[in-house]
């Protein structure tokens, strides 16, 4: 038995599993090699995340499947209008094939993976700023639409923070948005959160620890683009402001690069 735990990845379980379930079996109670598996991952989850990072072993660390295809997806665009081509790269064939078209122009939008799907979130159809949000499904090659946010936004900033996708800042046509709205996959619904503490269009989002970071961007109201950069809390419910750049940047792009384990 321990053998086999040695390689289960009981840190990354939740903790309601490990005390109800992991806890309770008997293989696991009459084993101390096991119960200092389980100690393990309890210590994981009472650990603060910058911490939890430095407990390095097989059973902390991600799975990847490596028999997987990775591909890098193109969506919409401005040529010089809106349009709806969509292109994936082949990184194992280097080549770029033709997918299945968006249901309507957009350009300028937020883009995220979650769940499986690739979601596209606002935009700009070359008339107006826009609300609809598309979902692909790689496996039938489909878009369809779901739920439609509350506000109108283009240039926005989009990421997924536990499980939910998070639309970020943006423009309607008229003003920079401050505003934040969530969509949760279970129930097809947006909803608001708190605003950040400043308007941001074209701002660069990324989640890191466990936060959400809107980074830069242009404040319509003072018409600069930005320095500052927020980041979100959801166990608060708060934005709070973090050390600024050095120098003012918006549409920015952004990238968490994940620590690598030998």
């Amino acid at each position: 038995m321990a053998r086999l735990m040695e390689h289960v990845r009981l840190p990354l379980l939740s903790r309601e599993y490990l005390v109800q379930r992991v806890e309770e079996e008997i293989l696991v109670k009459n084993s101390s090699a096991c119960k200092d598996y389980l100690i393990e991952a309890m210590k994981y989850h009472l650990l603060p995340t910058e911490q939890r990072a430095l407990m390095k072993s097989t059973r902390t660390k991600l799975r990847t499947p490596a028999s997987l295809p990775k591909l890098m997806m193109v969506v919409g665009g401005q040529a010089p209008k809106a349009i709806r081509s969509v292109e994936c790269y082949d990184f194992k064939e280097e080549r770029w094939h033709q997918v299945a078209e968006l249901p309507s122009r957009r350009c300028r939008a937020g883009m995220v993976y979650m769940g499986g799907m690739v979601y596209a979130v606002g935009g700009f159809n070359g008339s107006l700023r826009v609300r609809t949000v598309d979902s692909y499904d790689p496996v039938k090659d489909q878009w369809t639409s779901v739920a439609n946010m509350q506000d109108r936004r283009s240039t926005l900033g989009a990421a997924v923070l536990n499980g939910l996708l998070y639309a970020v800042g943006g423009f309607d046509g008229s003003t920079g948005l401050s505003s934040v709205e969530v969509y949760n996959l279970k129930t097809n619904e947006w909803f608001h959160v708190a605003p950040m503490n400043t308007r941001r269009s074209s701002v660069g989002v990324g989640v890191v620890g466990g936060k959400l970071y809107a980074v830069g961007g242009y404040d319509g109201a003072s018409r600069q683009c930005l320095s500052s950069v927020e980041c979100y809390d959801a166990n608060t419910n708060e934005w709070s402001y973090v050390a600024e750049m050095s120098t003012r940047r918006s549409g920015a792009g952004e990238w968490e690069k994940k620590k690598q384990q030998s």
